[in-house]
């Protein structure tokens, strides 16, 4: 049985969940789904599928649609273009329907610091979001979790850049130190918050929350398995697989705790 559950997070003390969507995957149409996008301008709910194309559901009418291929995750933009992240490419599909690359070879190497988005190589691009409001850098420049990085690609050169990561993930921790001396493991997602700019980091495979300054670009410890790497759950408190991570309206970090089947 696959459901998506829906938690009205305004009810916190008595809260209410209900099935949007959901029942025997082939009937649903749905297979282990993952990343979710609303997009609260057409009330459309865009979920990534385990082996299926990705899913556009309408919240109203619960009206199940295909999108136009299988995607990691999905970004959509206020005109209706969408980014999606599946391996080691970046998609773009414009607002009547033409889907082309818009980064990476599909190789899984680095090619180095300022390379061009076209030549550059993302080790599994997991998550990805824009900066339509310039609170980072610039604005429409495109952000990509790796299994080692966080890259910012620019809008105005195409140019990519390592925000954080070392390209290795041997040992965990260095926090309290700039972004690229900072080592990460499969960062499923991350969140920006808007009044600063910084970042919340979920450091997957290192069980953590990181947090990234953009004025310093320190990055600091949060919460999480420091130190662990074993990639089992664990029961001292600490977190398994922390893959997904957004902030509620009032500041609070919200995020699941994948091994536990919990969200914090």
């Amino acid at each position: 049985m696959v459901y998506i559950l829906v938690c009205n997070l305004l009810l916190y003390f008595n809260p209410k969940i209900i099935v949007v969507v959901g029942g025997l995957a082939i009937d649903a149409k749905l297979h282990y789904p993952e990343y979710l996008f609303i997009d609260n301008q057409t009330g459309i709910l865009y979920v990534s599928s385990y082996s299926l194309d990705y899913r556009k559901i309408d919240i109203s009418s619960g009206i199940i649609s295909s999108g136009p291929r299988r995607a990691d995750s999905i970004f959509v933009g206020p005109n209706g273009e969408q980014w999606m992240t599946y391996y080691s490419r970046i998609y773009y599909m414009t607002p009547s329907g033409s889907v082309s690359t818009f980064a990476g070879t599909g190789s899984n190497t680095w090619k180095g610091e300022g390379v061009h988005k076209s030549a550059q190589g993302f080790y599994y691009a997991f998550y990805v979001w824009v900066d339509y409001d310039a609170v980072i850098y610039d604005q429409y420049d495109v952000y990509v979790s790796t299994v080692f990085r966080i890259f910012r690609i620019s809008h105005s050169t195409g140019n990519t850049y390592t925000i954080v990561g070392t390209g290795s993930w041997n040992s965990n921790g260095n926090f309290g130190k700039v972004g690229n001396q900072t080592n990460l493991k499969d960062v499923r997602s991350f969140c920006v918050i808007p009044s600063t700019g910084d970042m919340l980091i979920a450091n997957t495979n290192h069980h953590n929350i990181l947090w990234w300054h953009k004025n310093t670009q320190i990055v600091d410890y949060v919460t999480g398995g420091e130190g662990d790497t074993s990639g089992v759950a664990l029961a001292d408190g600490r977190f398994g697989y922390i893959t997904q991570i957004a902030l509620d309206a009032m500041g609070n970090i919200l995020f699941t705790d994948t091994s536990n089947h919990k969200i914090h």
